[in-house]
C-alpha cells in the first residue's frame, strides 16, 4: 500500500512541471494590407475603413499559423500573394487614440483598441484570436519611408470551435510596413500605408485532455511498476 501511494504522489508530482513546460508558441503571419491612419479620430486601423465619400484600407491576409498542433489544427502555411484573395484568414487591429508623437514620425498609442485574427482553414468551426493592446507604438524605420507597428496584448482570447481559452501571458504583434511611404487622402483627412508581412506571437497550453493523457499514463506505468515489485517479492519469498 505504501509503494502505491508513493507511485502516485510521484506520477502527480510529475504531472506539474509537465503542465508548465507543455506549454507552446503560437504563431499567427500575415502579409499585405492597409494602415489607415484618421487625422480627425487619431486612431490607426489596419483594415477598411468606410467615410462617406467611401471607404479605404484593407485587412492583413493571414498566411501562415503554427503552434495549435494539440488543438487538432495543423502547422501550415501558403503562399503569398498567390493564396489570395482568401489566403487562410485575415488580421484587422485599430488602436486607441494617438498618445504622442505624430504618425509622419514616431507616435505611441493610448492603452486599447483591439485587434482581431480570424483563421478559415477548418473544415468546420473557426478559429479567432482577439484582445485589446496595452501597448502600441509607431516607429519609423531607417531611411524615412517604412515604419514598424508594435503592440502588447494582455488577457487575450483564442476561441477554437466556440471555446474560449484564455491567454493570461503577454502576446507580441510586429508588423513592418513596406517602403512605399505615406499617402494623403484630403477628402478623408487621413493617411494610409501598406502593410509588409507581420507576426503575432503568444503562448498556449494544450487541451486538458492531452495533459490528462499524460497524467494517466504516468500512473499506468505506477502500476506496472508495482506489480513488477510485487511478483519479484513473491518470488523471492517462494
Amino acid at each position: 500500500m505504501k509503494l502505491i501511494r508513493l507511485l502516485l504522489l510521484t506520477a502527480a508530482v510529475a504531472c506539474i512541471p509537465l503542465a508548465a513546460s507543455a506549454q507552446t508558441n503560437v504563431i499567427f503571419t500575415n502579409d499585405d494590407g492597409t494602415f489607415v491612419y484618421d487625422n480627425t479620430a487619431q486612431e490607426l486601423t489596419l483594415g477598411s475603413v468606410n467615410y462617406a465619400s467611401g471607404s479605404i484600407g484593407a485587412a492583413s491576409q493571414l498566411t501562415a499559423i503554427s503552434g495549435l498542433s494539440s488543438f487538432g489544427i495543423s502547422d501550415q502555411a501558403v503562399a503569398f500573394p498567390t493564396c489570395e484573395p482568401t489566403c487562410l484568414g485575415s488580421l484587422t487591429l485599430t488602436t486607441a487614440t494617438l498618445a504622442s508623437g505624430s504618425i509622419l514620425s514616431n507616435a505611441t498609442f493610448n492603452p486599447g483598441g483591439t485587434i482581431t485574427v480570424n483563421y478559415s482553414g477548418l473544415a468546420s468551426g473557426t478559429v479567432t484570436f482577439s484582445g485589446t493592446f496595452s501597448t502600441a507604438s509607431w516607429t519609423m524605420n531607417p531611411g524615412g519611408n517604412s515604419w514598424t507597428f508594435s503592440g502588447t496584448i494582455t488577457n487575450g482570447t483564442l476561441m477554437i470551435n466556440g471555446s474560449d481559452i484564455p491567454i493570461p501571458t503577454a502576446v507580441t504583434v510586429q508588423l513592418t510596413l513596406t517602403g512605399s511611404g505615406a499617402t494623403f487622402h484630403k477628402t478623408k483627412n487621413a493617411y494610409t500605408f501598406s502593410d509588409g508581412q507581420g507576426s503575432t506571437n503568444f503562448s498556449v497550453a494544450p487541451e486538458p485532455g492531452t495533459l490528462a493523457l499524460f497524467g494517466s499514463g504516468l500512473i499506468a506505468i505506477g502500476f506496472i511498476t508495482r506489480r513488477k515489485f510485487g511478483a519479484k517479492a513473491q518470488g523471492s519469498s517462494n
